[in-house]
Order: structure tokens, then sequence, then C-alpha cells
């Protein structure tokens, strides 16, 4: 028999890396014949479009304080402005989210981990469902993580966890006033407030999905079973791809498809590939560090193009540098965007920001990288695949120099090692399909095995 059609919202965090993943698994309910409605910002609406998905915008624009990417805003102190910025889009949103939920009745909320505003939601419907305000009850949830499941104990030390996870509260004033705008939102609803931190990494839910695989998140084990650890969440990869960058699609055309390199086969020139991500791509510093890096290799016997994806900014100020005299090799392109997984399908080594998403791609197609964390769950990212896994080499984003980067692109290039262990988590990684295993547990759920 057919599935019954069913109705599923999908609440997601306005960034590419929290959007990507779930957009997978959005495209293969729509195959799998369910009418998904995800709820973002404008500027990705024709991506979420192209996933067969049905688009609506929050009732408020989800931006953060410009400040949270300065250099000298310090980790504790961003994640606070973030926490800050979705308390106050939560206390609009709510009433609005509430209507959203009345009107079309879905069977299913899928929400991100950061989404204050589902989560105090479910506080509300609860609410007035107890106090028999309204006959509905909180749809059935699942909570879809875009980055490591967070539990202090997986960070290597006390620093680590005091800084990514804001377990203490009070060291920074700006604490005061997200309790204050959360003491607002939850006078305004008449719900009951609390900790937003633990509302943010410690919130109850039945199902919790993680896409990544039990091996890479570190302690899987310390979790109970409502985590499930996925794995990698991946477009089909026999996908066709069209490009009308001549520059891109002729460096496309000269390093054919290698990863996962299985055979560990080696190549007299090797494709570098370097990326922060769409957040932190204004990060031109670490860019001219890269390219100056490049021109001490140059000197060396180590042959390599090297592919910067660098954003609209820093690619309009780095050409300017070179209008002045700035000197760029001829062995190096820089490109606004360009299609991750392509790349990584050819790459030899992967300078990353390690992010989630970017760090899970990197482990799939089984590149080694050089990791320079920047903010967020970069440094634990960074921590877990260089440190831990050895599967390349980490660098202090505020300290590294020319030269420490010169040393650490010729060593995970030269030392064969890197790329062994990086294919060895490939193989693991594609015993697992994490859109499919997604969607197989969204169908359960929606069947009631797991109520």
């Amino acid at each position: 028999m057919a599935n019954q059609q069913k109705s599923i919202f999908i609440c997601a965090l306005p960034g590419t890396g929290h959007l990507n993943p779930i957009l997978r698994v959005s495209a293969e309910l729509v195959g799998r014949k369910h009418r998904v409605i995800v709820f973002c910002d404008d500027m990705f609406q024709k991506i979420i479009e192209k996933s067969g998905a049905e688009y609506r915008p929050y009732s408020v624009k989800f931006t953060l304080p410009s400040q949270i990417n300065h250099q000298d805003v310090d980790d504790t102190h961003g994640m606070l402005l973030f926490f800050f910025r979705s308390v106050q889009v939560a206390y609009e949103d709510v009433g609005y989210m509430l209507e959203q939920v009345n009107t079309e009745r879905p069977d299913l909320i899928i929400y991100d981990q950061f989404s204050f505003t589902t989560k105090y939601l479910f506080k509300l419907m609860e609410k007035n469902y107890q106090d028999k305000a309204s006959p509905l009850r909180p749809p059935k949830s699942i909570c879809f993580y875009t980055c490591f499941a967070m539990r202090p104990s997986i960070y290597p030390d006390h620093c680590h966890s005091k800084r990514l996870l804001v377990t203490d509260y009070w060291s920074n004033s700006l604490s005061y006033s997200v309790f204050n705008e959360q003491v607002k939102l939850c006078h305004k609803y008449k719900i009951e407030a609390e900790n937003p931190f633990e509302l943010a990494y410690n919130y109850t839910t039945n199902i919790n999905i993680i896409s990544c695989f039990p091996e890479l998140q570190p302690e899987s084990e310390k979790f109970d079973s409502s985590f499930k650890f996925v794995g990698c969440c991946l477009s089909n990869e026999s996908q066709n791809f069209e490009t009308n960058d001549k520059q891109l699609g002729d460096i496309l055309q000269s390093f054919e498809p290698i990863n996962p390199n299985y055979q560990m086969s080696e190549f007299s020139k090797q494709l570098v590939y370097a990326s922060l991500g769409t957040l932190f791509n204004h990060k031109v510093c670490v860019f001219e560090k890269i390219i100056e890096s490049v021109k001490i290799l140059n000197d060396s016997s180590v042959e390599i193009m090297v592919l910067i994806s660098c954003g609209k900014t820093s690619l309009e100020y780095l050409a300017e540098k070179v209008k002045n005299g700035y000197n760029i090799p001829d062995n190096v392109a820089l490109f606004e965007f360009v299609p991750q997984i392509e790349i990584l399908k050819r790459a030899s080594l992967f300078i990353t920001h390690a992010g989630m998403n970017s760090s899970s791609e990197a482990v799939h197609y089984g590149v080694p990288v050089i990791c320079i964390p920047i903010k967020a769950d970069q440094p634990l990212c960074a921590i877990r695949l260089a440190d831990d896994l050895k599967l390349g080499v980490r660098l202090d984003a505020d300290k590294f120099g020319c030269q420490e980067l010169f040393e650490a692109i010729k060593l995970v290039l030269t030392d064969s090692s890197f790329r062994q262990r990086a294919v060895d988590f490939s193989k693991i990684s594609r015993k697992y399909d994490g859109t499919l295993k997604t969607a197989d547990i969204v169908q359960s759920v929606l069947s009631n095995e797991f109520y």
C-alpha cells in the first residue's frame, strides 16, 4: 500500500551549513510524496524550492549583530550574541509559527538544534493544551543536529567546554541581556521561564538526529538511544555538474575525480582547495596567508593548483589589491563560490574552517585537512579531525603565519599517512547514508513507530 501523504514543517536556521544537510533530507521526503514546508530566510528561497519543498519565510529575518564576526569578539561573547538574537527573534516568531501550525496542522516538525523559536513554540502549545485553551497538542517532532551532539564531557578540556557551551553564564554581562529577553518572551506568551542556555543544549525530545556517523561523533557511546547518528547527509553523487565559469570549468577538467582515493594513487600535480564557509569568508587575512604560503611552496618540489572560495567581499578586496600591484601566483585561482562537493572529489588537501558540514564532506570523500577554526563548533570539529583522528593539521586562526601554513601544506601533501587515514574514515562514512536513514526515521515517526 502506498504511503499516505503527510505534511512536514522544517524549521531551519538561515546558514548554508545548517540548511544543506536538511534540504537533502527534504528532497528525499518530497520524493516519497510528502508535503514539506521549509521555514527560512528569503536568501535561501531558490535552493529550498529546488529541493521540491515549499518555502515560507519567518516573520522576522534572523540577522546576527555585525560585531559577532569581529576578530576581538571571543567565542563565549559570540555565542551569547547568537543566543541574544535568537531569543529576540523568538519573541516575534513564536506567535506567527503558532498561527502556521494551527492553520496547516503539520504531522511532524523537524527543527534545528538551535531553533529557539520552535522550542518555545512547543512549550506554548503544551501549556495551551494543558490549560484547555487549545485542543491541539504539539505535533510530533524531531530535533536535527548539523553539528556534534553537545555535552561538556566531549570537549578535551574545561577551557573548550566553557568557551563553546557557555557553561559559565555570569562571567559575561551579556548573559543578563539574554535572560532579560527571555523573561519578556515568557511574559508575552505566559510560559514558564527557564535557563535559555539549558534550552539550547539540553532540551529534551524523543528523537534527535545527528548528521554524522557514530565513529566521528566524540563519545557517541555516552548518548542514549534517542540520539540517532545517521551519517553525512549528502545529495546524489551521480548528479551531473555544469558551470558557466570557464576558469573553474578548465580547472575541473584538468583534475579528474579521484576521491575517495582507495588506490592511494600518486599524482604529479595536486589540487588544494581552501574555503572558510559562508559566514566567515570575510576573513581575508586567512586567504592572504594562504596565497603567501603558496609563493613559498612554489620554490619547493611540490606542484599544486590552489582553488580558493573566498566570497564576494574578499574577492573584491583581493582584486583591488591586484590592481594596486599585489602579486597572486598563476597557480592560485580565486572564486566567489564553487561547488564544494565537485572540488572535494578532486582535491588532495582541504584547507577549511572545520565547520561541521565541511568536516563531514571532507571525511566522506577521504580528503586530508588543514583546519583553521574560527568560532562556534569549529574548534571542536578541528580537534576531532586533526588531533583525535589524525586526518590533518590544526592551526590557530589568530596566530598562524605563512611559514607555519607552508610547512603544514607540505607535510600533509607529502606524508601519505594522512591520506591513508582519510581514506579509512571515508570507508566508514560510506557505510552510512544519512539522507536515507533520516528519511526512514521520519517515515517511522509518521507511522507512529516511535510514539
